[in-house]
């Protein structure tokens, strides 16, 4: 996480305390959770990705083994 996410991050925690928040204040906070959003829903695909590539290089690791077994 960058210097700027980070400051955006605790701007937020702020703000989430304030008990009257200005209108501008909510439309940051609107677009800062709009690109939070979309930034770990990205995050979550290329996860899920790279768990599928994991998994299908271990089941191909799983049957050169057990070609292996077979031929000795």
């Amino acid at each position: 996480m960058n210097l700027k996410s980070k400051l955006e991050d605790i701007t937020f925690s702020v703000i989430q305390h304030l008990p009257i928040i200005p209108s501008f204040l909510m439309n940051w906070a609107d677009n800062y959770l709009n690109r939070r959003i979309a930034e770990l829903n990205h995050e979550t695909i290329r996860q899920q990705w790279d768990k599928a590539s994991l998994e299908k290089t271990l089941s191909e690791i799983h049957e050169r083994q057990q070609d292996k077994e077979k031929h000795q």
